[in-house]
């Protein structure tokens, strides 16, 4: 009887040792589950992407467009955004640069 009792406690105590082992790769899956979700509205409909180079990916995943034509758009978007918004290297001794 007491093997027995023995035997149980040991398996019980296995078990929990795979419970807690286990326990945060359960909550890694959970929350990569709602992370999923976050673009689904309330509908279940997906939600419009909020930028320029998100439409260019949902039209490249969706097959509307080529990989070329992909590379392509993001090129021109990369100098228009140069242009635009020019990269500005602060001068050496420039107290707001940070080193």
């Amino acid at each position: 009887m007491v093997v027995v009792l023995a035997v149980l406690l040991f398996l019980l105590f296995l078990l929990m040792l795979v419970g807690l082992a286990t326990w945060p790769a359960f909550q890694a899956g959970t929350k990569h589950d709602n992370k999923r979700t976050a673009g689904v509205d309330a509908h279940g409909a997906r939600a419009a992407p909020a930028t320029f180079e998100g439409a260019l990916t949902v039209q490249l995943l969706r097959g509307e467009i080529s990989a070329d034509q992909y590379r392509c758009a993001l090129e021109r978007l990369a100098a228009r955004d140069d242009r635009d918004h020019p990269l500005s290297v602060p001068e050496r001794g420039d107290p707001g640069a940070t080193a």
